[in-house]
């Protein structure tokens, strides 16, 4: 079930209200029901899956969390470590590292492809299961006897399919909270959801059509469309996944559930250091929690400290997806992470003007972003030396792209540097920080341009696809 579908305008009003309607003991059992519906509602399969997966978990942290001897603590965590990456590699990297084995082989290959469907957000929803049980492994806490609350932490249906992907102490001890309706949660939460819907579809999806048709070419053309296609591109996957994240915190908000932050304003960061503080947070600090510190951290030598942030990024890479494209993507990252760690900070880069910085890893962030969309690494090559060397008519080129969608780019832009300048990271903040008239304006446009600028054709989010 999309976020974005008519089928969710009417499940979550009927959840919602039904939710309040019942006493307190009944709620997370209907909470549990309606996330489990919202996931089946794609494919029953992948819901056997997530039953499965989420069964191995929670009997596998109460024998971690039983047991005094250390050596058994760790091999129950292990086994449950390769229950979850077993799943992951076999739907989603299984066809990957097969392909690479035949190709490597040549002949006759050794590998058949599978060919299978990936589980809609299964890697998020098994990170998450793994961070609980490696908490309970760490005595952060204990394990959850009760099985039905434990599959409701990690189907809870706001962020079930794209994050933010939760900590357990943070989401557990919410959803045993007693929570009274509060409407002032019930506006914030609206606010949210209100720019999430205007971000995913007002933005994102405007800027589809004319991203997908410029990326999808197997013969990239001039460099000037290739240039704002890119630039299109990193608005739309920025207005996509974190409309997404909104949507979902405003809409978790009004059962009293708070998630956690997934955006800051992430391309007005004057580093890439800073830029992963602010993008995709729930995942990266994942990785710095449950990989990056467990390899030694920054406590190590120069030469290892380079080796953990080249796994952790060239890792997340391969979250993304079973491509050496999201490799490459991941090793630009990790390349400009330890440039400005060793070189930059050392000749005081630091000290520049703060556009000038901001320009500069905002560019480096865009031309990532051309590997991570592209279908094949040559692809990405092709398009960069064509920005670079073969520029044509800008005028002839740009200008049947449609005025709407330039002027929706130049209104995110506006809105996001408005709301910067007002030294406000995010949306909600920024929105009471506005007198009330200007308030009220302001949701009224958006309302209006999500009325009559929206493309309802109920696309899928991008993260969906990882």
């Amino acid at each position: 079930m999309l976020f974005n579908s008519f089928h969710f305008f009417a499940f979550f009003p009927i959840v919602l209200i039904g939710y309040f309607l019942l006493p307190f003991r009944y709620r997370n059992p209907f909470l549990l029901i309606s996330s489990l519906y919202f996931y089946g509602s794609w494919k029953l399969s992948y819901l056997a899956l997530l039953l499965a997966g989420t069964l191995i978990d929670w009997a596998l942290a109460i024998a971690i969390d039983a047991s005094q001897s250390q050596r058994r603590r760790f091999q129950w965590l292990l086994a449950s470590l390769l229950s979850n990456t077993g799943a992951l590699f076999f739907f989603k990297y299984y066809d990957f590292f097969s392909a690479q084995i035949n190709l490597a082989v040549g002949n006759e290959p050794w590998l058949p492809a599978l060919h299978l469907a990936l589980p809609i957000g299964i890697s998020f929803y098994l990170f998450q299961s793994m961070g609980y049980v490696i908490d309970v492994y760490r005595r952060v806490i204990p394990a959850e006897r009760s099985f039905p609350f434990f599959l409701l932490f990690v189907s809870y249906f706001p962020h079930m399919v794209a994050g933010p992907i939760q900590r357990s102490k943070h989401l557990m001890s919410q959803l045993r909270e007693r929570y009274v309706p509060d409407p002032k949660r019930f506006v914030r939460g609206l606010r949210l959801m209100l720019w999430g819907f205007f971000k995913k579809v007002v933005i994102a999806d405007n800027m589809a059509d004319y991203v997908n048709l410029v990326f999808d070419n197997p013969k990239p053309g001039h460099g000037c469309v290739l240039a704002v296609a890119t630039l299109f591109f990193a608005y739309q996957i920025y207005c996509d996944f974190s409309g997404y994240s909104d949507i979902a915190r405003g809409a978790s908000l009004m059962f009293g559930v708070d998630l956690m932050v997934n955006f800051r304003n992430p391309y007005s960061s004057p580093s890439v250091t800073e830029f992963w503080q602010r993008w995709h947070i729930s995942l990266s600090t994942w990785f710095r929690d449950y990989l990056y510190v467990p390899l030694g951290g920054n406590r190590v030598s120069i030469v290892l400290w380079m080796r953990n942030i080249l796994i952790v990024f060239l890792v997340s890479g391969l979250w993304h997806g079973a491509n050496w494209t999201f490799v490459v993507w991941g090793g630009i990252h990790a390349v400009m992470f330890i440039i400005e760690r060793l070189a930059l900070n050392r000749i005081g880069w630091e000290s520049a003007p703060r556009c000038l910085r901001v320009t500069i890893t905002f560019f480096v962030v865009c031309i990532a972003w051309i590997f991570f969309r592209s279908g094949s690494v040559q692809h990405a090559q092709t398009i960069i030396r064509n920005i670079f060397f073969k520029w044509g008519d800008m005028e002839r080129v740009l200008w049947p792209i449609g005025q709407r969608v330039y002027l929706l780019f130049g209104l995110i832009v506006a809105l996001e540097l408005f709301q910067r300048w007002q030294k406000q990271a995010l949306f909600d903040e920024w929105a009471d920080s506005l007198r009330t008239p200007v308030r009220w304006a302001l949701y009224l446009f958006l309302t209006a341009l999500l009325l009559y600028v929206g493309d309802y054709k109920e696309r899928e989010f991008i993260y969906f696809q990882f």
